[in-house]
Protein backbone atom coordinates (compact mmCIF):
# COMPACT_ATOMS: atom_id res chain seq x y z
CA UNK A 1 0.00 0.00 0.00
CA UNK A 2 0.80 3.48 -0.97
CA UNK A 3 -0.18 4.73 2.37
CA UNK A 4 2.12 2.73 4.38
CA UNK A 5 5.43 3.44 2.21
CA UNK A 6 4.83 7.14 2.63
CA UNK A 7 3.82 6.75 6.24
CA UNK A 8 0.36 8.91 5.62
CA UNK A 9 -1.42 9.87 8.91
CA UNK A 10 -3.37 6.54 10.52
CA UNK A 11 -7.12 7.95 9.17
CA UNK A 12 -5.65 7.47 5.48
CA UNK A 13 -4.17 4.27 6.27
CA UNK A 14 -7.42 2.88 7.82
CA UNK A 15 -10.22 4.40 5.02
CA UNK A 16 -7.92 3.22 2.82
CA UNK A 17 -7.78 -0.45 4.33
CA UNK A 18 -11.78 -0.23 5.18
CA UNK A 19 -12.12 0.90 1.10
CA UNK A 20 -10.25 -2.05 -0.02
CA UNK A 21 -12.10 -4.30 2.16
CA UNK A 22 -15.48 -3.32 1.40
CA UNK A 23 -15.22 -3.14 -2.48
CA UNK A 24 -13.86 -6.75 -2.03
CA UNK A 25 -17.02 -7.56 -0.04
CA UNK A 26 -19.03 -6.80 -3.59
CA UNK A 27 -17.15 -8.15 -6.37
CA UNK A 28 -15.25 -11.64 -6.97
CA UNK A 29 -12.97 -9.84 -9.30
CA UNK A 30 -11.13 -7.06 -6.36
CA UNK A 31 -11.39 -10.18 -3.31
CA UNK A 32 -9.41 -12.05 -6.02
CA UNK A 33 -6.85 -9.30 -6.79
CA UNK A 34 -6.90 -8.44 -3.10
CA UNK A 35 -6.07 -11.78 -1.71
CA UNK A 36 -4.34 -12.91 -4.49
CA UNK A 37 -2.08 -10.31 -4.66
CA UNK A 38 1.63 -11.01 -3.60
CA UNK A 39 2.02 -8.14 -1.66
CA UNK A 40 -0.98 -8.57 0.66
CA UNK A 41 0.76 -10.89 3.28
CA UNK A 42 3.47 -8.25 3.63
CA UNK A 43 0.79 -5.30 3.88
CA UNK A 44 -1.18 -7.74 6.65
CA UNK A 45 2.51 -7.81 8.46
CA UNK A 46 2.93 -4.41 8.68
CA UNK A 47 -0.74 -3.45 9.50
CA UNK A 48 -1.20 -5.93 12.03
CA UNK A 49 2.09 -6.41 13.70
CA UNK A 50 5.05 -3.87 12.51
CA UNK A 51 3.09 -0.85 12.58
CA UNK A 52 3.84 1.20 15.61
CA UNK A 53 0.50 3.10 16.07
CA UNK A 54 -1.76 0.55 17.97
CA UNK A 55 -5.22 2.49 16.55
CA UNK A 56 -4.15 1.47 13.79
CA UNK A 57 -3.67 -2.04 14.42
CA UNK A 58 -6.58 -2.40 16.38
CA UNK A 59 -8.67 -0.48 13.19
CA UNK A 60 -7.26 -3.03 10.77
CA UNK A 61 -7.95 -6.10 13.48
CA UNK A 62 -11.66 -5.00 14.16
CA UNK A 63 -12.35 -4.57 10.12
CA UNK A 64 -11.20 -8.50 9.55
CA UNK A 65 -13.11 -9.08 12.45
CA UNK A 66 -16.59 -7.90 11.10
CA UNK A 67 -16.30 -10.00 7.69
CA UNK A 68 -14.48 -12.93 9.57
CA UNK A 69 -17.74 -14.03 11.31
CA UNK A 70 -18.32 -11.08 13.81
CA UNK A 71 -20.57 -9.05 11.59
CA UNK A 72 -23.18 -9.66 8.79
CA UNK A 73 -22.07 -9.96 5.13
CA UNK A 74 -23.97 -7.62 2.16
CA UNK A 75 -26.46 -9.49 0.78
CA UNK A 76 -24.69 -9.17 -2.36
CA UNK A 77 -21.60 -10.88 -0.89
CA UNK A 78 -20.24 -12.98 -3.69
CA UNK A 79 -17.38 -14.74 -1.21
CA UNK A 80 -18.96 -17.49 1.83
CA UNK A 81 -17.86 -16.66 5.23
CA UNK A 82 -16.10 -19.69 5.04
CA UNK A 83 -14.00 -18.66 2.49
CA UNK A 84 -13.49 -15.28 4.37
CA UNK A 85 -12.35 -16.84 7.47
CA UNK A 86 -10.07 -19.46 5.18
CA UNK A 87 -8.41 -16.71 3.17
CA UNK A 88 -7.89 -14.33 6.52
CA UNK A 89 -6.26 -17.52 8.53
CA UNK A 90 -3.79 -18.18 5.83
CA UNK A 91 -2.41 -14.71 6.03
CA UNK A 92 -2.65 -14.14 9.71
CA UNK A 93 -1.42 -18.07 10.47
CA UNK A 94 1.52 -16.82 8.51
CA UNK A 95 2.32 -13.38 10.91
CA UNK A 96 2.16 -15.48 14.25
CA UNK A 97 5.95 -16.65 14.12
CA UNK A 98 7.20 -12.86 13.80
CA UNK A 99 5.13 -12.17 16.87
CA UNK A 100 7.76 -13.41 19.08
CA UNK A 101 9.88 -10.69 17.63
CA UNK A 102 7.44 -7.43 18.24
CA UNK A 103 6.21 -8.63 21.62
CA UNK A 104 4.77 -5.41 22.33
CA UNK A 105 3.16 -4.98 19.35
CA UNK A 106 1.67 -8.38 19.34
CA UNK A 107 -2.11 -7.94 21.08
CA UNK A 108 -4.13 -6.84 18.43
CA UNK A 109 -2.80 -9.72 16.02
CA UNK A 110 -3.70 -12.65 18.82
CA UNK A 111 -6.90 -10.86 19.27
CA UNK A 112 -8.15 -11.37 15.87
CA UNK A 113 -6.29 -14.45 15.39
CA UNK A 114 -8.41 -16.31 17.90
CA UNK A 115 -11.52 -15.49 16.17
CA UNK A 116 -10.48 -16.24 12.83
CA UNK A 117 -8.68 -19.14 13.75
CA UNK A 118 -12.55 -20.27 15.82
CA UNK A 119 -15.00 -19.17 12.86
CA UNK A 120 -12.40 -21.02 10.23
CA UNK A 121 -11.93 -24.12 12.64
CA UNK A 122 -15.96 -24.21 12.23
CA UNK A 123 -15.92 -24.07 8.62
CA UNK A 124 -12.84 -26.37 7.59
CA UNK A 125 -11.55 -28.31 10.70
CA UNK A 126 -8.42 -30.62 9.50
CA UNK A 127 -6.58 -32.63 12.05
CA UNK A 128 -3.56 -33.04 10.43
CA UNK A 129 -3.13 -28.56 10.18
CA UNK A 130 -4.37 -28.44 13.61
CA UNK A 131 -1.47 -30.91 14.90
CA UNK A 132 1.28 -28.99 12.79
CA UNK A 133 -0.64 -25.70 14.57
CA UNK A 134 -0.23 -27.37 17.94
CA UNK A 135 3.64 -28.16 17.34
CA UNK A 136 4.33 -25.07 15.38
CA UNK A 137 3.08 -22.85 18.24
CA UNK A 138 4.35 -24.98 21.22
CA UNK A 139 7.60 -24.38 19.89
CA UNK A 140 7.43 -20.83 19.26
CA UNK A 141 6.03 -20.39 23.17
CA UNK A 142 8.35 -22.35 24.24
CA UNK A 143 11.42 -20.79 22.61
CA UNK A 144 10.06 -16.75 23.56
CA UNK A 145 12.00 -15.26 25.59
CA UNK A 146 10.21 -14.49 28.56
CA UNK A 147 11.10 -12.25 31.50
CA UNK A 148 9.09 -13.17 34.27
CA UNK A 149 9.11 -10.89 37.40
CA UNK A 150 7.13 -11.41 40.89
CA UNK A 151 4.56 -8.86 41.02
CA UNK A 152 4.83 -7.71 37.41
CA UNK A 153 1.69 -6.98 36.23
CA UNK A 154 2.49 -6.02 32.10
CA UNK A 155 1.01 -9.05 29.76
CA UNK A 156 3.14 -11.22 27.68
CA UNK A 157 0.83 -11.08 24.64
CA UNK A 158 3.00 -13.89 23.10
CA UNK A 159 2.57 -15.74 26.06
CA UNK A 160 -1.06 -14.94 26.26
CA UNK A 161 -1.96 -15.18 22.61
CA UNK A 162 -0.14 -18.76 21.70
CA UNK A 163 -1.85 -19.86 24.95
CA UNK A 164 -4.90 -19.02 23.84
CA UNK A 165 -4.56 -20.24 20.64
CA UNK A 166 -3.35 -23.52 21.96
CA UNK A 167 -6.34 -24.30 23.88
CA UNK A 168 -8.57 -23.97 20.90
CA UNK A 169 -6.20 -26.17 19.17
CA UNK A 170 -6.39 -28.60 21.46
CA UNK A 171 -10.04 -28.61 21.82
CA UNK A 172 -10.38 -28.45 18.05
CA UNK A 173 -8.37 -31.96 17.86
CA UNK A 174 -10.04 -33.76 21.10
CA UNK A 175 -13.15 -33.03 18.62
CA UNK A 176 -11.70 -36.15 16.31
CA UNK A 177 -11.90 -38.93 19.44
CA UNK A 178 -8.29 -39.61 18.95
CA UNK A 179 -5.40 -39.56 21.27
CA UNK A 180 -3.45 -36.14 21.64
CA UNK A 181 -0.40 -37.63 23.12
CA UNK A 182 0.45 -34.32 24.59
CA UNK A 183 1.78 -34.89 27.65
CA UNK A 184 5.71 -34.23 27.01
CA UNK A 185 4.58 -31.11 25.45
CA UNK A 186 2.35 -29.53 28.30
CA UNK A 187 5.07 -31.05 30.94
CA UNK A 188 7.44 -28.54 29.56
CA UNK A 189 5.25 -25.54 29.11
CA UNK A 190 4.16 -26.06 33.05
CA UNK A 191 7.65 -25.97 34.10
CA UNK A 192 8.63 -22.58 32.25
CA UNK A 193 5.62 -20.82 32.74
CA UNK A 194 4.26 -22.07 35.77
CA UNK A 195 6.87 -23.73 37.70
CA UNK A 196 9.72 -21.33 36.79
CA UNK A 197 12.60 -21.68 38.55
CA UNK A 198 14.82 -19.04 37.25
Amino acid sequence: MVALEYNEEAAFVQDSYATLLEASLHSRAVWDAFLDNPSTPGIHHALLLEDARQSVREHIAQKIASVSGGGDLPSTCPIAKGEIASRFWTVINAILPDAVRHPGRSQQLFEIAEQVFRVNDEYERNEDLLRSSLMCWSDLLLNHDHQAFAGREEIDFVVLGFTKLLLGCVLSIKSFKKPLNGGALMIKIFRKYIFATR
